[in-house]
């Protein structure tokens, strides 16, 4: 009888102890990052008026590009995420997403890029954040590094070998060459653009990150007059 005792009791304990576990588990996995609520834009009237900014200045950029001069792109979070988050972008636009992702949002600080999006179906979704360090590599044509400095599911450290894949992938798509090194305990992947033309028909002459602002300047291999355009704000 005493050994009956103790063992549901140590049942009892162990039982407890698994759910504690298990609620402290979920409640990290529903985790929202500060950065992920901050870049919510609520009013419908803002986001469409900063998803069609975001489309403009693509736009003005693609025809730029197309008719061989000198660009200089500056986007804000402020617009992307308007995009990202406009029926605009929901109904078919400039991005594609894996199965079961929403809701992305981004944000730009210093040489950071910070980028969450919801992963799942119904209630059981969870809030997947990535922070990138970026630059483009000197003495490389074309080549623009991604540090993966932190992959997180809700408040949980997560592994991240899916996100190098999805990044190679993703990456082949755009005709781009990704290599994957390490820098310690994180993996950089350096981004080689065109790299499927034996000419590259562009090049990069900044990508930098600022706070809230992405800017992204180039020019086309042959020469072409001077232009001062820059697009966005």
């Amino acid at each position: 009888m005493r050994r009956r005792r103790q063992f549901l009791a140590l049942l009892a304990a162990t039982s407890c102890l698994l759910v504690i576990v298990g609620v402290g588990v979920y409640v990290a996995a529903r985790h929202e990052p500060a950065f992920y609520r901050r870049g919510e834009i609520a009013s419908a009237a803002e986001r469409r008026q900063l998803a069609e900014d975001f489309l403009r200045c693509s736009s003005d950029v693609y025809n730029l590009m197309a008719n061989g001069k000198p660009w200089a792109l500056n986007i804000s979070q402020n617009q992307l995420n308007g995009y990202l988050q406009d029926e605009i972008s929901a109904s078919g636009g400039l991005f594609s997403y894996p199965e079961n992702v929403t809701d992305p949002r981004i944000e730009f600080d210093a040489d950071r890029i910070r980028i969450g999006f919801r992963y799942g179906v119904g209630t059981w979704t969870a809030v997947v954040s990535v922070d990138l360090r970026t630059w483009l590599v000197a003495k490389e044509a074309n080549t623009i590094a991604l540090e993966l400095c932190g992959l997180s599911v809700g408040g949980l450290p997560f592994g991240s070998h899916a996100l190098m894949e999805y990044v190679t992938d993703a990456a082949r798509e755009w005709n781009a060459d990704v290599t994957w090194y390490r820098n310690g305990s994180n993996p950089i992947a350096l981004i080689r653009l065109q790299a499927n033309q034996n000419r590259p028909t562009l090049q990069m002459r900044r990508f930098e990150i600022t706070d809230g602002q992405v800017h992204i300047h180039g020019k086309p291999t042959v020469d072409t007059p001077p232009s001062t355009d820059v697009v966005g704000g």
